[in-house]
C-alpha cells in the first residue's frame, strides 16, 4: 500500500510524541494498531511491544473493549485515534500496571480531517466517531497534554490511579 506524504509526516510526528515516555524494558501495548506501523517501528528499535487491532493483521486480532490480556499486564498502553471510536478506557485501565502510563491521541474535531481525506492528502480511515474525548473525563490522572498535528489533535499522557 502506498503511504501518502502527509501520512508519513503524521506518523513521524506521532513517534516523536510517544518515544520520550517509553522505556525499552517496558511491556507496551499498541491498541488499535491498524496496519501495525507503530508496533513495527517500536519492535525495530528494540522496544517490547504488542500490537492489537479488531481487523486481521500481523499482530493480535482483538477488540479493544475486551482485550485478551490479564489484569496489570502492561507498563504502557498507546492509543492513537481509538477512544473517539470505541469506549475502551476501562479496559486500558484493567490491563495497565498500577504505575503504568496511557498515551492517547485523539482529534480535536472531525471536520479538518475529513477535508484532508477528501483532498487525498491523508489516508482514509474510520470516521464513525462516537464521542469527542474529554481528557478530564477519562479514569486516569492527566500528567501532560499538548495540541499536536497543526492543532487537529490533542496528545495526553496519563497515569493509572
Amino acid at each position: 500500500m502506498k503511504t501518502r506524504l502527509f501520512t508519513k509526516i503524521e506518523r513521524s510526528r506521532r513517534i516523536k510524541n510517544v518515544l520520550p515516555y517509553l522505556k525499552k524494558y517496558w511491556k507496551i501495548l499498541d491498541c488499535a494498531c491498524g496496519d501495525g506501523w507503530l508496533s513495527d517501528y517500536l519492535l525495530k528499535e528494540g522496544y517490547n511491544c504488542i500490537g492489537v487491532d479488531i481487523n486481521t493483521n500481523k499482530y493480535i486480532q482483538a477488540d479493544a473493549r475486551e482485550l485478551p490480556f490479564y489484569n496489570n499486564t502492561f507498563d504502557c498502553v498507546i492509543s492513537l485515534h481509538t477512544l473517539e471510536h470505541v469506549k475502551c478506557e476501562n479496559e486500558f485501565k484493567r490491563v495497565l500496571k498500577d504505575d503504568g502510563l496511557l498515551l492517547v491521541e485523539v482529534p480535536t474535531w472531525d471536520f479538518p480531517i475529513k477535508i484532508l481525506t477528501k483532498l487525498n492528502l491523508i489516508q482514509g480511515g474510520v470516521f464513525e466517531h462516537i464521542r469527542k474525548v474529554r481528557f478530564n473525563k477519562l479514569p486516569f490522572r492527566l500528567i501532560n497534554f499538548h495540541l499536536t498535528g497543526y492543532g487537529l489533535c490533542k496528545f495526553g499522557v496519563f497515569e493509572k490511579w
